[in-house]
């Protein structure tokens, strides 16, 4: 391409020629003859190499619509190398913003335009961020840009932030958007109760004495079982308090005092909710004979938690696989149907759940198309929660999908073992109706 440089003037204004010299590299078109500059499928082809180039070619050209969103489409960034008129341009913007929302801050007049700050949140709500500080008062935009990214509530007034009503929106939409809420707001009960409804860990930023309240960090818990982590100290020491957070979720073990997590009737009641709760006990406890006998007749999986020196005891090992399964895990599924199995799968991860929250559970799940447990391991192997939130549904705890992949992937390996030993059993009697034949000869 350096040879142009050197080439005569037909060469060096030839369109084939120098389209091949830019082929080989963007400058090539600078040793071009001046007139090349405007031909608009050469200038494309070396700036989609070096987008800075753009700011060589003539002002005519960088008006030109048709070449600039195939830049911005490559480079959303060069936006800034547009004409005037075209940086006013919503649609070519808007496709700069789907690919980068700082190209926003190349069109200064239309961060002041509330009908287009209004479709770029929309868009993306980072885009609040770049916005002039009059919009970002603005309640509709502001909740707009919440709703998809709740974080865009720093970049609010504070006015707003104060504001009751706006407030109770705004964790309507995400609950742990109250950690931009006021001082006063995150004292009102209302609004921290709203809040922890959405999210339970929402409660990591309500007042103290909201955190003190046995009852709203209980809903919170409910919500969310690592919201025990942002409970008073207080309530984490008072045995009568964990003993109902563990009733709820026997994780909310892990919020408890470490004088707590050595009392066997707490920690035996968190393993009768959720077996998983034995790892936050003591090790004086899980290495205890007694005691682990007790846990794994409650649940077999107890004795992956004991200590080392007890995992091949034979006392121990024996009362496990005797374990029968509790009758409870059966209950409200007498039968075999796609949707009691769904039922008995979301029981068993949440334990602590009512009749209530099962049924809520189903709905929602049913609103996606999941009706059953095959369809249900399918949505949490991709995204279970963006599919509910795209249907307006509210989505599951992090605590909630971890243990239903847990129990999905147990029922598949007992639904394929079942498989297996009917297909065995079904080919037995066919075996034996061939070797049963009478035969005089073989009389013994």
């Amino acid at each position: 391409w350096r040879a142009l440089e050197h080439a005569p003037p037909s060469f060096c204004a030839d369109r084939a020629v120098v389209l091949e010299a830019v082929h080989q590299h963007h400058a090539a078109l600078q040793l071009a003859c001046p007139s090349v500059l405007y031909d608009e499928e050469l200038v494309f082809e070396a700036a989609k190499r070096r987008p800075d180039f753009l700011r060589l070619v003539p002002e005519s050209l960088r008006g030109s619509r048709g070449l600039m969103v195939k830049m911005v489409k490559l480079h959303p960034m060069s936006l800034q190398y547009a004409s005037e008129e075209l940086r006013c341009d919503e649609d070519l913007v808007l496709e700069a913003l789907r690919r980068n929302f700082r190209s926003l801050q190349h069109a200064p007049l239309l961060r002041g335009s509330r009908s287009f700050m209004l479709r770029a949140v929309q868009v993306d709500a980072l885009a609040l961020s770049l916005a002039d500080e009059e919009l970002r008062e603005d309640p509709q935009i502001v909740c707009e840009a919440v709703e998809r990214e709740w974080e865009m509530l720093e970049h609010v007034c504070q006015d707003l932030r104060s504001n009751y009503a706006f407030m109770m929106e705004a964790v309507g939409i995400e609950g742990l958007s109250l950690k931009y809420a006021s001082d006063e707001l995150r004292c009102q009960r209302e609004v921290v109760a709203a809040a922890i409804g959405n999210s339970g860990q929402a409660l990591e930023f309500a007042a103290l004495e909201l955190r003190r309240d046995p009852e709203m960090v209980l809903m919170a818990v409910r919500q969310d079982v690592q919201a025990i982590l942002y409970a008073d100290e207080s309530l984490s020491s008072d045995f009568g308090f964990m003993f109902r957070a563990v009733r709820v979720d026997g994780l909310a073990l892990m919020g408890a005092s470490i004088d707590l997590r050595a009392d066997p009737d707490l920690i035996m009641a968190a393993v009768k909710s959720n077996w998983r709760a034995l790892k936050y006990a003591c090790r004086s406890l899980r290495s205890n004979l007694n005691f682990m006998l007790q846990a794994v007749r409650v649940n077999s999986f107890c004795l992956s938690m004991a200590m080392e020196d007890l995992w091949m005891n034979p006392t121990l090992l024996a009362a496990a696989a005797e374990e029968e399964p509790p009758a409870s895990s059966m209950e409200a599924a007498p039968t075999k149907s796609p949707d009691a199995e769904l039922w008995q799968v979301l029981q068993q991860a949440r334990p602590g759940w009512s009749e209530s929250d099962l049924q809520a559970a189903m709905q929602k799940l049913g609103v996606i198309g999941v009706t059953n447990v095959p369809l249900l391991s399918q949505a949490l192997s991709s995204d279970l929660n963006g599919r509910l939130r795209a249907a307006g549904q509210k989505i599951f705890t992090a605590t909630t999908v971890m243990e239903l992949k847990a129990r999905c992937a147990a029922f598949n390996v007992a639904s394929a073992a079942a498989d297996a030993a009917a297909a065995e059993a079904a080919a037995l009697p066919k075996s034996r109706g061939r070797t049963s034949r009478p035969n005089g000869r073989l009389a013994f």
